[in-house]
């Protein structure tokens, strides 16, 4: 009789040599994958070198690029705008660096920046008390639809800054829309115009940026920044609407549409951030208050028609 002792060993026996069976297949099957494995590793870290070797060279070019359009801003922004006063307006959701640079851009060219006025997100009017608050500031009905009196704001507050503080308000609230906006909180406002000379800000040789675009986020701002800006060049404004680089939100490609203001009556520009977009702003400006009274789409943006406006002999 067989003990179970001999089972046991033979069982035994049997997954060791099944064992000792796999390890040498799989011994030689390691030594050809292994060497596989090795060579297209080689493969990809040689590819991955020359890709670095790219991007470094690609930063130092950009740097590079980077570098000449400061000194360029630099040489030949100065006394482009000069004798103009400048108002920038934007709004309380677009990125304040965007705005810091289209102000610096405009006081470089010799413009004075009067004033930064922030629209408010609360002019979009979406909650009944500030609906009923503007029908108020405005003398509208109180049952006016909001998008009705957001209108009406935009197209005051446009031409209040278009022809300024001296301008007869016939069959309208007397009291200044700009002073009745700010003191309602729709609209804020830093900058020298802030203080005592907020009453003589705008005036037909006042000209006006508009600054929206960024994040995502952002986008809400377009629903009052798109119709100002075609309110402000209804007013005949000279204005100018630009958007930071890489901007996820399509501001100034809203401007541009068919229907909102025709390009050739307004400045455009991408990447008003950058050196090379702040140089666009000032020169872009100064044409379209020229004899040549062209604007155009300008910046290092895809949808932008040149980087900068053609230069003018002499600078």
């Amino acid at each position: 009789m067989i003990s179970f002792r001999y089972h046991l060993v033979t069982i035994v026996a049997v997954f060791l040599a099944l064992g000792l069976g796999v390890l040498a297949g799989t011994t030689v099957l390691d030594e050809g994958l292994v060497n596989r494995l090795e060579r297209q590793t080689q493969v990809l870290a040689d590819g991955n070198a020359t890709l670095r070797e790219r991007i470094d060279a690609q930063a130092d070019e950009l740097a590079a690029t980077e570098s000449f359009a400061e000194q360029a801003f630099v040489a030949l922004a100065p006394a482009k705008l000069a004798d103009h006063d400048a108002v920038v307006l934007t709004h309380d959701l677009v990125d304040a660096t965007a705005v810091d640079r289209a102000s610096e851009a405009l006081e470089v060219g010799g413009a004075s920046v009067e004033a930064v006025f922030t629209l408010q997100s609360r002019m979009s009017l979406r909650d009944d008390d500030a609906r009923a608050e503007m029908a108020t500031l405005l003398g509208e009905p109180a049952n006016t639809d909001a998008a009705a009196l957001r209108a009406k704001a935009l197209e005051r507050l446009a031409e209040r800054l278009a022809f300024g503080p001296g301008r007869p308000q016939a069959n309208r609230v007397q009291e200044d829309i700009l002073t009745r906006l700010l003191s309602a909180g729709f609209v804020t406002v830093d900058g020298p115009g802030a203080g005592e000379t907020l009453a003589q800000v705008g005036g037909p040789e006042t000209i006006a940026t508009v600054v929206g675009g960024g994040p995502e986020e952002a986008a809400a701002a377009s629903e009052v920044l798109v119709p100002l800006v075609g309110d402000l060049r209804l007013e005949r404004m000279q204005t100018a609407a630009g958007q930071p680089a890489g901007s996820e939100v399509p501001f100034v490609a809203e401007v541009r549409e068919p229907g909102t203001v025709a390009s050739t009556e307004l400045v455009t520009v991408d990447g008003i951030d950058r050196p090379i977009g702040q140089l666009a702003l000032v020169l872009g400006m100064q044409r379209l208050g020229s004899v040549v009274a062209e604007g155009g789409s300008y910046g290092p943006g895809p949808d932008a028609s040149e980087v900068i406006p053609p230069l003018r002999p002499g600078g």
